[in-house]
């Protein structure tokens, strides 16, 4: 079940967002990213301090970086792609940035935002990724934790979805052909709950403006347990099932 290379961060997870093509302006990303910087709950003090990355470790931890208008929207500026040719920026491709919370292990923590991409194959996204053990005193995989955070991605950035997940658990997805994005916990919009067979299954509850939460507890955000992992595939191809139908229809 674990490919080579994973081994190191069996006991990391990530909390994701993730929207189709939508245009944003450069404006409107600095709102959403100052706004989710500003709001995401630390009860860890994982998101206090942010630094912007470097050709080391050192050198990332001498770049300090303190969300202001000014500074945010200058990152998402100088994350853009650019033509080989003249430098121009290539605008359907969005605005980018990546901040580090400047720990090493247990509570390191990773945050990498692409927004306003509107290329058809081109996922915007936000993402979360945190290292931790599941014996360290740092408790990220709590629930109502998690589902803090979610609800501030949801509520800034308006995802089409959103996942807690781990390397592990998107590894036994893949193998089971499931390619629809989907976690221990997973905030869907409201087109895809729609279709009865999820609602007859899984308790969900509102969340955002038009979206909902689905929690799958017991919840091991560590676990390896083939029980604990065939219950989200199971999921899984439900979604995918309800997404499909939905593609149909449309």
């Amino acid at each position: 079940m674990r490919r080579r290379g994973f081994e190191t961060h069996l006991n990391s997870f990530y909390i994701g967002a993730y929207w189709g093509p939508r245009t944003d302006s450069v404006g409107q990303a600095t709102v959403a990213v100052l706004r989710l910087l500003r709001e995401l709950p630390d009860p860890e003090l994982l998101f206090s301090t942010w630094y912007q990355l470097g050709r080391s470790l050192q050198e990332a931890k001498e770049h300090v970086f303190l969300p202001t208008e000014d500074s945010v929207r200058q990152l998402l500026l100088r994350g853009q792609n650019r033509r080989d040719i003249d430098r121009r920026s290539i605008a359907e491709l969005g605005f980018s940035l990546t901040l580090w919370n400047g720990r090493v292990g247990h509570g390191a923590t990773n945050l990498s935002v692409l927004i306003g991409a509107t290329a058809e194959h081109v996922s915007n996204r936000c993402v979360l990724s945190v290292q931790q053990e599941p014996t360290s005193p740092l408790d990220m995989s709590s629930v109502p934790t998690l589902k803090q955070i979610m609800t501030v991605l949801v509520e800034t950035l308006n995802p089409h979805r959103a996942i807690v997940s781990n390397p592990l658990l998107d590894e036994a997805l893949e193998e089971a052909g499931v390619h629809t994005k989907v976690g221990w916990l997973t905030y869907l919009a409201d087109d895809v709950l729609q279709e009865e067979s999820l609602k007859a299954t899984y308790k969900t509850t509102s969340l955002g403006a038009s979206g909902s939460l689905v929690i799958l507890e017991p919840i091991d955000i560590f676990g390896e347990s083939p029980e604990d992992l065939s219950r989200v595939v199971a999921f899984g191809r439900l979604v995918q099932a309800a997404n499909s139908a939905a593609a149909r229809r449309a």
